[in-house]
Protein backbone atom coordinates (compact mmCIF):
# COMPACT_ATOMS: atom_id res chain seq x y z
CA UNK A 1 0.00 0.00 0.00
CA UNK A 2 1.27 3.21 -0.70
CA UNK A 3 0.63 7.04 0.83
CA UNK A 4 1.46 10.14 -0.71
CA UNK A 5 0.98 13.58 0.84
CA UNK A 6 -0.85 15.60 -2.05
CA UNK A 7 1.06 18.85 -1.28
CA UNK A 8 4.86 17.66 -1.18
CA UNK A 9 4.29 15.20 -3.34
CA UNK A 10 6.41 13.16 -0.66
CA UNK A 11 5.72 8.99 -1.30
CA UNK A 12 5.68 6.43 1.16
CA UNK A 13 5.21 2.98 0.81
CA UNK A 14 4.82 1.75 4.33
CA UNK A 15 3.48 3.36 7.79
CA UNK A 16 7.00 2.57 9.10
CA UNK A 17 8.34 5.57 6.61
CA UNK A 18 5.83 8.03 8.01
CA UNK A 19 6.29 7.69 11.78
CA UNK A 20 10.53 7.78 10.98
CA UNK A 21 9.70 11.14 9.07
CA UNK A 22 7.29 12.27 12.13
CA UNK A 23 10.15 10.98 14.81
CA UNK A 24 12.69 12.76 13.02
CA UNK A 25 11.65 15.81 13.66
CA UNK A 26 10.45 15.32 17.45
CA UNK A 27 13.40 16.24 19.35
CA UNK A 28 13.74 19.98 17.91
CA UNK A 29 10.15 20.23 18.31
CA UNK A 30 10.37 19.05 21.83
CA UNK A 31 13.13 21.56 22.33
CA UNK A 32 10.70 23.97 20.80
CA UNK A 33 8.06 23.08 23.14
CA UNK A 34 10.39 23.08 26.43
CA UNK A 35 11.83 26.48 25.76
CA UNK A 36 8.58 27.94 25.34
CA UNK A 37 7.00 26.00 28.55
CA UNK A 38 10.08 27.34 30.78
CA UNK A 39 8.92 30.85 29.30
CA UNK A 40 5.50 30.67 29.83
CA UNK A 41 6.26 29.38 33.76
CA UNK A 42 8.99 31.78 33.87
CA UNK A 43 6.42 34.57 32.61
CA UNK A 44 3.57 33.07 35.19
CA UNK A 45 6.06 33.19 38.58
CA UNK A 46 7.50 36.43 37.78
CA UNK A 47 3.87 38.03 37.30
CA UNK A 48 2.47 36.07 40.38
CA UNK A 49 2.78 38.76 42.92
CA UNK A 50 4.22 36.56 45.90
CA UNK A 51 1.08 35.12 45.12
CA UNK A 52 1.79 31.16 46.07
CA UNK A 53 -0.43 29.53 43.95
CA UNK A 54 0.33 31.24 41.07
CA UNK A 55 4.45 30.54 41.89
CA UNK A 56 3.76 26.73 42.16
CA UNK A 57 1.72 26.55 38.61
CA UNK A 58 4.40 28.16 37.00
CA UNK A 59 7.19 25.50 38.56
CA UNK A 60 5.14 23.27 37.64
CA UNK A 61 5.12 24.58 33.57
CA UNK A 62 8.92 24.55 34.03
CA UNK A 63 9.20 21.30 35.60
CA UNK A 64 7.08 19.74 32.95
CA UNK A 65 8.72 20.99 29.69
CA UNK A 66 11.99 20.19 31.27
CA UNK A 67 10.50 16.72 31.92
CA UNK A 68 8.87 16.39 28.55
CA UNK A 69 12.02 16.96 26.96
CA UNK A 70 13.70 14.52 28.34
CA UNK A 71 10.98 11.93 28.04
CA UNK A 72 10.90 12.47 24.34
CA UNK A 73 14.74 12.31 24.09
CA UNK A 74 14.89 9.13 26.03
CA UNK A 75 12.68 7.67 23.41
CA UNK A 76 15.07 8.93 20.92
CA UNK A 77 17.93 7.16 22.55
CA UNK A 78 16.12 4.17 22.79
CA UNK A 79 15.58 3.85 19.61
CA UNK A 80 19.05 4.49 18.88
CA UNK A 81 19.95 1.86 21.08
CA UNK A 82 17.41 -0.64 19.35
CA UNK A 83 19.20 0.57 15.69
CA UNK A 84 22.70 -0.86 16.66
CA UNK A 85 21.00 -4.06 18.47
CA UNK A 86 18.96 -5.04 15.46
CA UNK A 87 21.00 -3.58 12.70
CA UNK A 88 18.39 -1.43 11.18
CA UNK A 89 18.07 2.16 10.23
CA UNK A 90 14.96 4.02 11.52
CA UNK A 91 16.29 7.41 10.46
Amino acid sequence: MNYTIPSDNIFYTNIGQIISDIFKYSIPIAGILMFLMIIWGGYQIMTSGGNSEGISEGKSKVVMGIVGFFLVFIAWFVVRIVEQIFGIEVF
